[in-house]
C-alpha cells in the first residue's frame, strides 16, 4: 500500500488540508456537499460530507482501495479466511457481529471460521448467563452484596455500551489509564 502512487498523493493531500481554507466550518459551506460525499443504500449509509475531503481525496481513496485488493481481502476476512499473515490465521471480526440464529450461510464460512463462530456463540452464551445472573441478584462480590457499581475501563467510545445497559448503575468510566489517574475513581468503591 504505501508503495501505491494514490498513497503519496494521499500524503500531499493530507497537507493541503491542514491550510485553514480546508477547516470543515467552510467545506461545510460548499454547495451539495452532502449530496457529492454520501453514498448509501436501503440498509447502510455513509456520509463523508462532515469530514475534511474533496473529489480529488476520495477518488485516491477509492483508487488506493482498488488497488491494494481492498474489498477482495474484506471478502476473505468475512468468510474467515486467513488474512492476518503476521500470526498466520482469520481475523473474523466480522464473526463477533453475527447472530446466532441460522440466519448465517455458514457453507460461505472457512473451515476454522465454522470452529471459531461455534466457540463465539459459546462465550457470548457464558457472557449472557453471567449478565442474567447479576442482573438478578444471584451473582454477588467478594462481600456478598449485589452488584450496583461498575469500573468501566474503554477507550475511545467504548464504554457507551455500558451505559446503555447499566442505567441504574452507578458507572465509573476510565477513559484512560494512566497511573495514578485510576486511583481516585476507584479508591472510594
Amino acid at each position: 500500500m504505501y508503495y501505491q502512487p494514490e498513497y503519496s498523493n494521499l500524503l500531499k493531500l493530507a497537507q493541503d488540508f491542514d491550510q485553514p481554507e480546508y477547516h470543515l466550518k467552510y467545506l461545510m459551506k460548499q454547495e451539495h456537499r452532502f449530496n457529492n460525499f454520501s453514498i448509501g443504500t436501503r440498509e447502510l449509509f455513509f456520509d463523508f460530507s462532515r469530514q475534511r475531503v474533496n473529489n480529488e481525496v476520495m477518488n485516491s481513496l477509492y483508487s488506493l482501495a482498488q488497488n491494494t485488493y481492498t474489498l477482495d481481502t474484506f471478502g476473505k476476512m468475512a468468510r474467515g479466511e486467513k488474512v492476518n499473515t503476521t500470526e498466520n490465521r482469520a481475523a473474523f471480526h466480522t464473526g463477533a457481529r453475527l447472530e446466532n440464529n441460522g440466519s448465517v450461510d455458514k457453507d460461505s464460512l472457512s473451515t476454522d471460521a465454522r470452529n471459531l463462530l461455534g466457540r463465539m456463540n459459546q462465550v457470548q452464551e457464558q457472557i449472557c448467563q453471567f449478565s442474567r445472573d447479576v442482573h438478578a441478584g444471584k451473582l454477588c462480590g467478594t462481600t456478598k452484596k449485589v452488584f450496583d457499581t461498575a469500573v468501566v475501563v474503554g477507550i475511545g467510545g467504548s464504554y457507551l455500551g455500558c451505559e446503555f445497559v447499566c442505567p441504574m448503575w452507578t458507572l465509573t468510566i476510565l477513559a484512560r489509564l494512566q497511573g495514578k489517574s485510576i486511583l481516585k475513581p476507584v479508591c472510594g468503591l
